[in-house]
């Protein structure tokens, strides 16, 4: 990732330290080390310089260079997209009430840009908001990624500044924000500190758009982090039934569909199926409906529907198996054994 020629967060702010400490909690935590500054010093420190450097990078006395992270990135891959990620971007224009939103545009990836943003034919070179409805709001949420929450905050500012073209409420904003947010601490992109980087983030929301009251704030803040420790259980429990990840960040997509799901239903049919998942059979199979475990249909939005939109945008050889037996339907939800699909009547793709 090649950064813009100046970096736009202020050292100072709020949003560098946690940009700061996030990035060297994500290096460290790659490789397995405890988060601390001589930790950093002993594995990328030079033996020249005077001091700690990276003492004074969590400090905020100075920045890391982009050659000092270029540098890290070699050994732990992703440094450079961490710390350069539009996230930290759109947090400070929000943190500074900055409204020059083209900065941020020109750091997303044009797949990503493109959802919220759309070419103004008439005027070569410049770009508009779209029409923000509760449609683009959901894809963002399925996106699952630090870029997505970038573009929520994006839209949040523009709501505050009465765009015309957002036409979803603004705490349907905030709370979709939180949830994301939330999201990615539970399945680890934020490690050290990430109850105070809450913190700081739900303060700025709340600031913009008041939507908690002074004496509920930390309630609302205890709840959020209560809410991290029971979606990474859930994450647990989806893993052990089988829905594992087929690549890096998928998690993120099935705590995306748990919000959007039939929360109770869902959980009651994952509790359910941890019964067949414990046992030592080599293939879990899931009947639906006529079985001891019961699955409800699509439309009711449980178990069955997070797994077709986690189909969805899965390879053939990736999807989780489903197929038709005496007109009953079965998922395979785990395999350790070879099986012969022959003895089904039929596969559903």
């Amino acid at each position: 990732m090649i950064p813009l020629q100046r970096d736009f967060v202020v050292k100072t702010s709020k949003t560098q330290w946690h940009r700061i400490h996030a990035t060297y909690s994500f290096v460290l935590t790659t490789l397995d080390c405890p988060f601390n500054a001589n930790q950093l010093d002993r594995l990328f420190g030079s033996a020249n310089s005077r001091g700690s450097v990276f003492n004074k990078h969590l400090n905020q006395q100075t920045r890391p260079s982009f050659e000092t992270l270029m540098e890290i990135d070699t050994e732990v891959a992703g440094t450079l997209r961490y710390y350069y990620s539009p996230l930290w971007l759109a947090l400070f224009l929000l943190e500074d009430e900055e409204d020059d939103w083209t900065l941020l545009h020109n750091k997303l990836d044009l797949d990503v840009a493109s959802i919220i943003f759309e070419d103004k034919r008439n005027d070569v070179g410049s770009f508009v908001l779209r029409k923000v409805t509760h449609s683009i709001v959901t894809e963002l949420r399925l996106r699952a990624d630090a870029q997505a929450l970038a573009c929520l905050l994006t839209l949040f500012k523009f709501k505050l500044a009465r765009s015309g073209n957002i036409v979803v409420p603004i705490n349907v904003l905030q709370h979709a924000i939180i949830d994301h947010q939330v999201n990615l601490n539970a399945t680890g992109y934020f490690r050290h500190s990430h109850q105070k980087l809450t913190l700081f983030l739900v303060d700025l929301l709340n600031r913009c758009h008041p939507f908690i009251a002074d004496d509920k704030f930390k309630e609302f803040i205890d709840y959020c982090v209560n809410l991290v420790r029971y979606k990474r259980q859930l994450l647990g429990k989806l893993f052990q039934i089988g829905l594992r990840e087929t690549y890096k960040g998928e998690g993120l997509r099935f705590l995306a569909l748990v919000d959007m799901s039939n929360r109770e239903l869902l959980i009651k049919e994952v509790n359910l199926l941890q019964q067949s998942a414990k046992s030592r059979d080599s293939v879990i199979l899931v009947r639906a409906p006529k079985s001891d475990f019961p699955l409800a249909a699509n439309r009711e939005q449980g178990l069955l529907w997070v797994i077709s939109k986690i189909n969805s945008t899965r390879g053939k050889s990736d999807k989780i198996k489903r197929f038709v037996k005496n007109d009953e339907l079965v998922l395979i939800l785990r395999e350790r054994a070879h099986f012969d699909i022959t003895t089904w009547s039929r596969l559903i793709d």
